[in-house]
């Protein structure tokens, strides 16, 4: 069980290390925060790949893995909008404004 949880441990780990380091040099500011929320959604992308990967079949290629890999990356910046800018944005290959 505890070997299953060094990988992830260890990424959280790091992506918290980067926030503080972050948020240590520039204050907690607009500008840390933004580099924050773009942490979460790189490591919601990380967590993403991990999963396609071992759902993969042999079969599948590459490329169909990293178009799903863009689809969780659109959806979690959309959240973090929806989230700083109250607004309701609509995803169509692009993120629109309603």
């Amino acid at each position: 069980m505890l070997n299953r949880l060094k990988i992830p441990l260890s990424l959280g780990l790091a992506f918290y290390g980067i926030a503080y380091l972050t948020v240590r040099q520039l204050g907690y500011n607009s500008t840390s925060f933004m580099v924050i929320s773009y942490l979460y959604i790189a490591l919601a992308g990380i967590i993403g790949i991990k999963y396609e990967i071992k759902r993969m079949n042999k079969s599948d290629s590459l490329l169909s893995v990293f178009r799903n890999i863009v689809v969780i990356q659109e959806g979690e910046e959309l959240i973090m909008k929806r989230l700083l800018t109250r607004e309701k944005y609509k995803l169509r290959g692009e993120i629109e404004k309603l």
